[in-house]
C-alpha cells in the first residue's frame, strides 16, 4: 500500500478505485477490511498492478498487441456488456463495462509481467503456500484459490514453479 506523510502532517494513501480510478485520500478516512485475508490483499495487489479500466492496463504493461471490444447479451443479464480484451505477447487482460462501470473481469499471464502481486513467475510452491495457504483445490499441478466471487489458478512447472497465473471474476 502506498502512503505518504502529507504537509498537513496526516497520512495520505494512495487508492484505486473501480468507479473513479486512481487517487489520494487522507487516511482518516478510510476503513481498512481484509487485511488478514490472504487472498483478498493478492487480488488487490493485482488490480493494482493491472488497473481496474482498460486504460489503466494500458498505462501500466504498455499498449497491447491487440484490443477487441464486443458487445452482447450474456446470460441471465438484462443489460448489455461490453468486453475489452488487451491482448499482450504472454497474456491477455479482460475487462467488462456495464452502466458505464468497469471492472477486471479476468487477467492471464505466463510472462510480460513480474507475477501477480507478491507471487512472481519462478516462485517456489512452498513460497506460494507460506503466502496464500493451502490451495482450495489442486488439479495437473495447478492450485486454485477462490474468495467470493474471485479464483485465482496458479500453475506450476515440473519443477513446482509458477510459470502461469490467472484471475477469474464471476460475472453475478
Amino acid at each position: 500500500m502506498d502512503a505518504v506523510r502529507g504537509e498537513d502532517g496526516k497520512t495520505w494513501f494512495l487508492v484505486l478505485s473501480a468507479k473513479v480510478g486512481e487517487g489520494w485520500i487522507r487516511g482518516d478516512f478510510l476503513r481498512f477490511e481484509g487485511l488478514d485475508d490472504p487472498l483478498w490483499r493478492l487480488l488487490t495487489l493485482v488490480r493494482r498492478d493491472l488497473g481496474v479500466t482498460p486504460n489503466m492496463t494500458e498505462n501500466r504493461l504498455g499498449k497491447p498487441e491487440s484490443r477487441k471490444n464486443r458487445t452482447f447479451l450474456p446470460e441471465d443479464r438484462k443489460e448489455k456488456v461490453t468486453e475489452t480484451v488487451l491482448a499482450y505477447p504472454e497474456g491477455s487482460v479482460v475487462f467488462w463495462v456495464q452502466n458505464n462501470h468497469s471492472f477486471l473481469f479476468s487477467a492471464d499471464f505466463t510472462g510480460r509481467i513480474s507475477g501477480f502481486g507478491k507471487i512472481p513467475f519462478g516462485t517456489e510452491v512452498d513460497s506460494v503456500e507460506k503466502l496464500l495457504g493451502p490451495p482450495h483445490g489442486v488439479r495437473n499441478r495447478v492450485w486454485t484459490y477462490h474468495s467470493g466471487i474471485n479464483r485465482v489458478h496458479i500453475r506450476f512447472d515440473m519443477d513446482a514453479r509458477v510459470d502461469r497465473l490467472i484471475l477469474e471474476r464471476d460475472p453475478y
